[in-house]
């Protein structure tokens, strides 16, 4: 038989990659392969907790920042009443500050010269 045919060549890459898988899927696994397996399943399950709590604290934040805007708005609002109140308590003590100052005496008429 002559190994340098065309045939052989052909048949020679066909199953040397056919030999190397089936060597793959028939040896027995690695020794430390289930530890990190472990490992690994460990780590999908944390990760997928810490994405879950990530999404928790999204909402909660998108929330806050949902009433921090109520909250600027009514306190504009309250603000603006404030000031209002203020011009009124100003003017309130104006007016007891005019109410409290003596009166001037009335002016008394010329009197005539007796005669």
């Amino acid at each position: 038989m002559n190994l340098a045919t065309p045939g052989f060549r052909r048949l020679k890459w066909i199953a040397l990659p056919l030999a190397t898988l089936g060597l793959g899927i028939s040896m027995p696994s690695c020794p430390g392969q289930q530890a990190m397996q472990q490992q690994l399943d460990s780590v999908e399950k944390r990760e997928s907790a810490l994405t879950q709590r990530v999404q928790s604290l999204e909402n909660q934040l998108k929330n806050l920042n949902t009433e921090m805007g109520k909250v600027k708005q009514q306190l504009a609002n309250i603000s603006g009443i404030v000031i209002e109140q203020k011009r009124a308590i100003e003017s309130l003590q104006t007016e007891v500050v005019k109410l409290r100052a003596p009166a001037k005496p009335a002016k008394k008429p010329p009197t005539k010269p007796r005669r």
